[in-house]
């Protein structure tokens, strides 16, 4: 009885080519092309945005909108203030300043009111949260006065 070997005869492996470098699926004149395509697509998309006189015209929804910037930024503002320091020098870095949103979410909250007034809307939702805001960070004789103006 003869025992036949596991491989065949004549047949080695396929040799898989490696080369040093790895692949390159674009180059860098068609990746720079393809950046600066996007670039003016994004442009081109935005002009009513720059063009217009005011961000708020270009919002289908100003009172939800504000909130949301609002609410995103002082949920922002919470967290941060439980950084330890190095990591709020990283985010001073990143160019989130934690200590300007307050003033920053209290500007959006009076350009919001001003369009929303101008506008004819009820500006109740927008005197509530902007009222909020300034007993929250600042004084409440602040959020007495935001309520006073409203009504």
């Amino acid at each position: 009885m003869r025992f036949n070997s596991q491989h065949a005869h004549g047949a080695e492996p396929p040799i898989i080519a490696c080369s040093e470098r790895g692949p390159k699926p674009f180059s860098t004149v068609a990746t720079m092309l393809y950046t600066v395509a996007m670039v003016g697509v994004l442009l081109y998309a935005t002009a009513g945005h720059w063009r217009s006189g005011s961000r708020l015209e270009t919002l289908w929804y100003p009172t939800q909108t504000a909130n949301w910037v609002v609410t995103v930024n002082m949920l922002v503002y919470q967290g941060v203030q439980k950084f330890p320091e190095t990591l709020r020098t990283v985010c001073r870095l990143a160019l989130i300043e934690p200590d300007n949103l307050p003033r920053e979410s209290e500007r959006v909250l009076r350009e919001t009111l001003h369009f929303v007034r101008t506008n004819g809307s009820d500006a109740a939702q927008v005197s509530g949260q902007l009222a909020v805001l300034l007993a929250e960070t600042r004084s409440r004789a602040e959020a007495m006065g935001a309520i006073n103006t409203a009504s």
